[in-house]
């Protein structure tokens, strides 16, 4: 063995066993490595004081050991691993990973491999669906990949070189895998695609519910599954494990939250039990794809080890980054670590430059605070034990926003047949606002469209009928825009209209005062201790109640003055253009030449209906006058009042003495 200096003399012990104070079960110890001294004493074993210490390990008070006089031999469960390292780590061959991303030549395996169709069951959906039911079961597909084989043609492909006993120096074998391999970008695909045709395969042999577990509840090879009792969780575990045998597939390390189903399971078959202290009775922990949970409790823990990473960007990223959290449990708590990070970005300090002194304290109180997320406790099952049989569910979706963030929370709301009420959080959003700077209507919009986008992945994944969904936010403006039919908007705010109304109707949005809407804690985050004590896990207390409250039209008018609505300009367009005689008219240079032309034209007119016969003679003064009144009539009619043609007044009249009047100024 070695510490991270120093080599420590020590053997490697087998086939050790230990047994419970107060019971006479055994249990078997993986190996283990002697020393000289034990780096501990009797101060680091948890008493009954210690339990009483600790909100989690409080009903476990009567059950610790009493302390013994006697020398300390071996501390199960005491954290050695940070003095205590192998010296070299020898890996198994079971999901033994392969770099196909290694590149030789500028070129490695995976940039010739197809991904092929994402086949892969979403996560969030599938822990989703995990917490519908009150008995729950977790499984694993036995080594995958390597259940799936490839063609012979395609053998050549996964060809190797090997190394005997890691002696690079002696002639390597050549070899070539038979089977995917863990790290090819092939593999997912091909392996969920195997997974999904047996299920298909089983339609007809099997329940439906043993068919849905396989397509829908597995994540590549961990399956999640949840069902209201044990005799259908009982029936689940064996159809399912008769169907994947069927593909020559094995389904073992089970575990479940009820010990009849746990006893209905060969003892080959369940999981190992590492973190469970029988002597002192502590909590069964599992990881359900990567969430902690509690099998003794059935519930999910946020246990976060804090590593020393270095007070620089890149630490404060790692650090952030750590606490995975995919339901949004925590998303409040979390936002606090993303502001840092954001503002550390805004000021341009480099990856490994060291926090300002203006951003230290809040980080060391953040980091700090982190551990205190141990104490929280998040039910996985969504109803409890005792609740009556269900008559509706609904889920109700707030958003929230200011200039620091904007974020989302959803709840489920069943009522059962006696009318009671329960509320669970299904899941939460938070995210710091933009750099660029935005004003608070966008911002809640942009809230808003992140909770329709929760809704459309929620009703596709918790697979409930006649399901009803509510959307709450306190921002008037908002709702006017939903509500809006006749104005336009700019290019962002009407997008993400468009967008919430492809997937809902204005008639399911509704205000929320801001003192009762949960989402406001998604964007103004919680320390551990407020996120305790907060509405965040249960919801508003509006939503317990029997009948939800009776809406008050809110909705804000879109004023003219939004400076989210796009002018409009109109153009008016003359289609027919109007034009008279008097445009004829100021194409002659004097009045005497008008006259002319009017009387050549009367008398071809004439000439054409055969009142006259045609003629070549210049126009008598009879016609000049006809024409010269014909037209003083035109002009007056066209023009009206009094107006001057050719240097001349004329007044508007239909007498027959003021013709003879213009005919002597005329002439």
């Amino acid at each position: 063995m070695t510490s991270r200096t120093t080599v420590v003399n020590s053997q490697r012990v087998k086939n050790l066993q230990v047994r419970g104070f107060y019971s006479s079960k055994r249990i078997s110890l993986p190996p283990s490595y002697t020393r000289d001294f034990i780096p501990a004493n009797k101060t680091h074993i948890p008493t009954g004081e210690t339990a009483k210490a600790w909100s989690h390990l409080e009903h476990l008070q009567e059950e610790v050991a009493p302390l013994q006089d006697c020398e300390v031999g071996l501390l199960i469960g005491y954290n050695c691993s940070e003095a205590l390292l192998p010296r070299e780590i020898v890996s198994g061959q079971e999901n033994q990973p392969f770099d196909c991303s290694a590149k030789f030549q500028e070129t490695c395996l995976n940039d010739h491999l197809l991904t092929g169709p994402d086949l892969t069951n979403i996560l969030v959906g599938v822990l989703c669906r995990f917490r519908k039911g009150l008995v729950a079961v977790m499984c694993d597909i036995e080594r995958m990949f390597h259940q799936f084989h490839v063609k012979v043609e395609d053998q050549d492909y996964l060809r190797f070189l090997w190394w005997e006993s890691g002696n690079l120096e002696s002639k390597p074998s050549t070899y070539r895998m038979k089977v995917h391999l863990f790290g090819a970008a092939s593999s997912p695909g091909c392996a969920n695609f195997g997974l999904k045709h047996l299920a298909a395969q089983g339609q007809g042999q099997y329940g439906e519910d043993t068919i849905r577990f396989i397509q829908r509840n597995f994540y590549v090879d961990d399956g999640l599954a949840s069902v209201p009792t044990e005799k259908e969780a009982i029936q689940l575990v064996k159809e399912a494990s008769e169907l994947c045998q069927a593909g020559k597939l094995r389904l073992h390390k089970f575990v479940s939250n009820n010990e009849n189903v746990m006893a209905s399971i060969p003892e080959e078959e369940r999981a190992v039990i590492k973190d469970q202290d029988m002597a002192l009775s502590l909590p069964h922990m599992e990881r359900a794809l990567g969430v902690e949970c509690c099998i003794t409790s059935d519930s999910f823990k946020f246990g976060i080890q804090v590593k020393s990473n270095p007070s620089t960007r890149r630490g404060v990223l790692s650090t952030v980054a750590s606490v995975y959290d995919p339901l949004g449990f925590m998303a409040p708590f979390v936002l606090h670590g993303k502001q840092i990070l954001q503002q550390m970005c805004r000021e341009k300090i480099g990856w490994d430059e060291e926090l300002p002194e203006s951003l230290r304290p809040q980080w060391e109180s953040w980091i700090t605070d982190l551990p205190n997320l141990a104490d929280m406790e998040v039910r996985r099952c969504y109803l409890p034990s005792d609740f009556g049989n269900i008559k509706r569910f609904e889920l109700h979706h707030f958003s929230d926003a200011s200039t620091s963030g904007y974020g989302m929370c959803t709840y489920l709301r069943a009522v059962d047949e006696s009318d009671e009420v329960h509320c669970s959080l299904v899941m939460g959003k938070s995210r710091v606002s933009p750099t660029k700077v935005m004003t608070i209507p966008r911002l809640e919009l942009s809230a808003a469209v992140v909770a329709v986008r929760a809704s459309d992945m929620l009703r596709n994944e918790l697979e409930i009928q006649d399901l009803k969904e509510y959307f709450w936010t306190d921002s008037t403006v908002v709702l006017g825009y939903i509500n809006n039919d006749a104005r336009r908007f700019q290019v962002f705010v009407a997008n993400r209209i468009q967008r919430i109304k492809s997937s809902t109707k204005p008639e399911q949005w509704a205000y929320v005062a801001s003192e009762d809407n949960p989402a406001d804690h998604a964007f103004r985050g919680l320390t551990a201790e407020q996120l305790k004590t907060s509405n965040w896990f249960s919801g508003p207390k509006f939503l317990w109640h029997k009948e939800l409250p009776v809406q008050e039209c809110k909705v804000g008018d879109v004023k003219d003055d939004d400076p989210e609505l796009r002018k409009v300009l109109v153009f008016n367009t003359q289609a027919k253009e109007d034009r008279s005689l008097l445009n004829r008219f100021e194409k002659f240079s004097d009045w005497s030449r008008v006259v002319q032309a009017v009387a050549r034209l009367k008398r071809r007119v004439k000439e054409h209906k055969g009142v006259k016969q045609r003629t070549d003679e210049s126009t008598s003064l009879e016609e000049r006058k006809e024409a010269e009144v014909e037209e003083i009539t035109c002009v007056c009619k066209c023009l009206g009042g009094s107006h001057s043609v050719y240097g001349r007044e004329f007044k508007d009249t239909s007498s027959a003495t003021s013709y003879a009047g213009f005919l002597n100024l005329a002439c």
